[in-house]
This record gives C-alpha cells, sequence and structure tokens, in this order.
C-alpha cells in the first residue's frame, strides 16, 4: 500500500510539473505577443485564450522514427491544381506569338477587364467599379498603401488581426511607409486590411475597426475552398482585392487585381503600380484572358473544375482532421490551422518526429502551438505526411 501511495504522488508530481511547463510557455508567448502588438493578449480572439492540459501518461515514451527526408506541407503553393490544367490541356492553345511582348501594357487592358467583369458575374461578385492590375495581389495591397500615403502625405497606420498572411506582415513591419498595429480599436487607423476568408485560418472576416479605407484581400473567395461566397463591396473607401494565383492556382501568372469606386484613389493606384512593376506581364494578361473567356463560354469547365477541387480539399481536410498529434481548429479554406493539445510548439513536434514541415503560428504573426498544413501541396508529399502520421 505504501508503495501504491508513494507511486500516485510521484505521478502527481510530475503532472503538476508539466502543467507548470505549460504555463510558462503560454506566458512566454503573451508576452511576445504584447510586445509586437503593444496590446494586451487576452484582446484578440485569434489565438488561445486558454491552454488545455490533457492528462499525460508518466510512463509513456514516445520513440520518434527514422525517415529518409523532409516533407514540406506548410508552402501554399497550388500544386495540387497541376493535374487539373494538364488534363484539360487550356495553357498550351496559348497564341504566345501574338503577345505583344515588345510593349508595356499600362495603357490596354479593355480586353481583360472585360473578361473579368464576365468571370466574377459567374459568382456574383461582380462590381460597377474601376479595375486595376499589377504582379499578383500582394504587389497590388503595397501599391493601395503606398497611394493612401501619397494622398494623405504621411505615413499611414495599418490595422489587421493575426493570425495573418506571413510575407504581406513580413514586408509591412519593415515598411517606411506604414506603422503595423493589431490593435482595431484604435482611433487613429488610415487603412484596415480584412482577409476574407482568413489566410491561414480560413475564418471569415468583418471590418472591426474605424479606418478610413478597407482593403478586402478575397484571394480565396472562391467555391472551391468554401461555400459562402462574399459579394464585392461597392463603398467608396472599400478596395476588394483577388488573385489568378488563388483562384486558378497559377501563381507563377503573376496577376492580381482590385475593384475600386473612387476616381481619385484609383488613377493614385495605377501610378503606384507603374511605378512599383510598370505592369503586369504580358503573357499572365492573356493567359488570365483566355482562361476566363474559357470558363464564361463552357460552364460545363468551369462546373467540372470546381467539383474536382472542392471534393480533393474537403477529403485532405477530413484525413488530417483525424491525425491525433493536433487539433484541426478550421472546417474552410486551403490550408488546415492545426493546434497541439498542450500549448507546446506544434511545429517543432512534428518535424521532429516526423520530418513533416508546416509552417510555424510565429510566422503568422500568432504563437507556437499554431501551425498551417497545407491542403492544396503536391499530391505524393501530402500523402507521404498523412501516412507518417498515421503510421505512428
Amino acid at each position: 500500500m505504501g508503495d501504491q501511495q508513494q507511486c500516485y504522488e510521484q505521478q502527481c508530481y510530475e503532472q503538476q510539473c508539466y502543467e507548470q511547463q505549460c504555463y510558462e510557455q503560454q506566458c512566454y508567448e503573451q508576452q511576445c505577443y504584447e510586445q509586437l502588438s503593444g496590446i494586451p493578449f487576452h484582446h484578440t480572439t485569434h489565438v488561445l485564450k486558454e491552454v488545455f492540459i490533457p492528462k499525460r501518461e508518466p510512463d509513456t515514451v514516445v520513440i520518434p522514427k527514422v525517415y529518409d527526408d523532409i516533407i514540406n506541407v506548410g508552402h501554399g503553393d497550388p500544386n495540387v491544381f497541376r493535374s487539373w490544367w494538364t488534363h484539360h490541356n487550356i495553357l498550351p492553345s496559348i497564341p504566345t506569338q501574338t503577345i505583344p511582348l515588345y510593349e508595356y501594357q499600362e495603357e490596354d487592358f479593355s480586353e481583360l477587364e472585360r473578361a473579368t467583369h464576365y468571370f466574377h458575374q459567374l459568382f456574383g461578385t461582380d462590381a460597377d467599379a474601376s479595375l486595376v492590375y499589377g504582379n499578383g495581389s500582394t504587389q497590388v495591397i503595397n501599391a493601395i498603401l503606398y497611394a493612401v500615403s501619397k494622398l494623405l502625405r504621411r505615413r499611414i497606420i495599418v490595422g489587421y488581426a493575426p493570425p495573418v498572411y506571413m510575407l504581406m506582415h513580413e514586408f509591412l513591419i519593415n515598411c517606411q511607409l506604414v506603422e503595423v498595429t493589431f490593435d482595431l480599436d484604435r482611433r487613429d487607423i488610415d487603412v484596415e486590411i480584412v482577409i476574407d476568408p482568413n489566410n491561414p485560418s480560413g475564418e471569415h472576416r468583418t471590418s472591426k475597426s474605424t479606418a478610413t479605407y478597407i482593403i478586402f484581400d478575397r484571394a480565396y473567395n472562391w467555391p472551391i475552398y468554401q461555400d459562402h461566397i462574399v459579394p464585392t463591396s461597392l463603398d467608396k473607401n472599400h478596395i476588394t482585392v483577388y488573385t489568378i494565383s488563388k483562384a486558378l492556382g497559377m501563381g507563377g501568372l503573376r496577376l492580381g487585381w482590385a475593384f475600386i469606386n473612387n476616381n481619385v484613389l484609383t488613377k493614385e493606384v495605377q501610378r503606384a503600380l507603374f511605378v512599383i512593376g510598370i505592369c503586369p506581364n504580358s503573357f499572365g494578361m492573356a493567359a488570365a484572358t483566355r482562361i476566363f473567356n474559357d470558363f464564361i463560354l463552357d460552364p460545363n469547365l468551369l462546373l467540372s473544375y470546381h467539383t474536382e477541387l472542392k471534393d480533393t480539399i474537403e477529403s485532405r481536410r477530413k484525413l488530417v482532421a483525424n491525425c491525433p498529434q493536433f487539433i484541426t481548429t478550421n472546417r474552410s479554406g486551403p490550408y488546415a490551422w492545426i493546434s497541439s493539445y498542450d500549448g507546446s510548439d506544434i511545429a517543432a513536434t512534428l518535424l521532429n518526429n516526423y520530418q513533416i514541415k508546416v509552417y510555424s503560428g510565429t510566422q503568422f504573426a500568432s504563437t507556437c502551438n499554431y501551425a498551417r498544413f497545407s491542403l492544396i501541396n503536391d499530391s505524393n508529399d501530402f500523402n507521404t505526411a498523412i501516412n507518417r502520421l498515421m503510421d505512428s
């Protein structure tokens, strides 16, 4: 009886130590968050408010297996789309010899604009507003911020809520034209960026501030990622941004566009885009025009595209949700936003134990107990990662 009591007390002691470690980890993450954002950790709803601490089996020891290579399922490249485009053989039919490769295209967007409007009409997202084009949606957003700063003749305050697209965040926190804040209750915010649906969490978002200008980043506002499609806003100071890389899975074409219902701002953004990148690449414009027209003329082709890819993404989401190593916190979007059970660094755990690379939540201005697991990456990499996780 004495030995049993001693064993029980030892287990209780180990559990207390374990809980203390989890608490200290959470405190550290709160400090990191507050230093970056300037606001208390508990003011945001986009990170865990409490750490769930499961009862640990003190005698259980996990021995990691040895694998041949590291599998990357964190990056956002939509490689899963490639087989569909290869099968339907649309891109090789684009007449590259007729594209004016020797000319800047900053003044000739008429055909692309017509095709873009018709393409958006298929989803109920068209708007009677001006269109501007750039080399990807990130460049378009940067040009909008540049234009607003120029109009206001000062450094501007830009607000958004974490988690947030990592490359845009990295650029903005180092940009001399803007001051970044996570505190959307501030009354002096000039521009709020609303990533809807969010990358990486997939959640639906709306504006939460009193900012003068609102940029809606709708890169993932397509039926392949979600069921509810949000119309384009027509408010004078609302700008809605889209990109071909997420709608069609073609990041290499580098084409993004925005609907702007403000003539003064439109002219400044067009000028900013020319200063930043001269103009979108000619092949990207021609390819987008051709693809938009093909979908407009053949509804069955569009239905095939959305049905096949949506089914693929949803089947992958279910596989990831069944993995016992973490919690899947979202039900839509092209990525699984996963979380550890105990507040630990989930990216480090997956890399050390399974040689699976995901993108840590710290790269998205969140905390290390979160990570992004891609549902649109290469099929071989995805399947290998799932097999490693389910075979543990």
